[in-house]
């Protein structure tokens, strides 16, 4: 798991992304947010479900395909933002990435 912690990350990674961001699907809509996806588009999908962590897998969705710089060190300060709060889950996913980067696993996933 975490092989794409360096590169870019695309919908390929999605079951990865939201498996290590679970614990955080009350806040997806701030992390959307964060993630500089439009307040109309995070609208949309929470029109669509009630269900954070359906709502959650949206948002990463819409992230993955509309983000051009889509990698673990950008979703790791949305967690580190005021908004999100997340400051543990981005410390240990920054360890993860960290811990990767020493053992030189470095793949870079297409982004399209």
């Amino acid at each position: 798991m975490f092989g794409t912690c360096l590169g870019y990350l695309s919908l390929d990674s999605l079951g990865e992304i939201l498996e290590e961001l679970y614990d955080v699907n009350s806040k997806w809509y701030n992390v959307g947010l964060r993630l500089k996806l439009k307040a109309s588009a995070l609208d949309k999908i929470k029109s669509y479900s009630s269900d954070s962590v359906e709502c959650l897998r949206e948002m990463l969705k819409e992230w993955l395909i509309s983000c051009e710089d889509c990698t673990w060190q950008v979703l790791i300060g949305s967690l580190r933002s005021r908004s999100v709060g997340e400051y543990a889950l981005a410390k240990r996913l920054e360890e993860k990435s960290s811990h990767h980067k020493e053992r030189g696993n470095y793949t870079k996933s297409n982004s399209g």
